[in-house]
């Protein structure tokens, strides 16, 4: 593997704050001499570039999900995703609390 820094991106990068530019280019070459690239300007996740709330979840069950278990990882997801509707907090913070102390 090797990483270059691309002068443009990185020029874009400090030039374009107001437009939240965090531009990467990434090429993969075989060794069949193939060539994959691919140029993202915002990072998923950003206001530019939002998740779904199905890539949220799966996102939050696989940083989770091998410290809480899926199951309660789930439940907890669930939860959070109708936390409008907990009349008290603490059912929240008691599912996570019960895998850490």
């Amino acid at each position: 593997m090797e990483i270059i820094t691309d002068e443009e991106l990185n020029r874009q990068y400090f030039e374009s704050k107001t437009e939240r530019a965090n531009p990467a280019l990434v090429e993969i070459k075989t060794v069949d001499g193939k060539v994959y690239t691919e140029l993202v300007t915002c990072p998923k996740g950003d206001p530019h570039n939002e998740m779904s709330d199905a890539e949220v979840e799966k996102k939050f069950l696989g940083l989770v999900s091998s410290r809480l278990g899926s199951s309660h990882a789930r439940t907890l997801a669930e939860l959070v995703w109708d936390l409008e509707t907990v009349e008290d907090i603490s059912q929240v913070t008691d599912m996570i609390r019960v895998h850490y102390s």
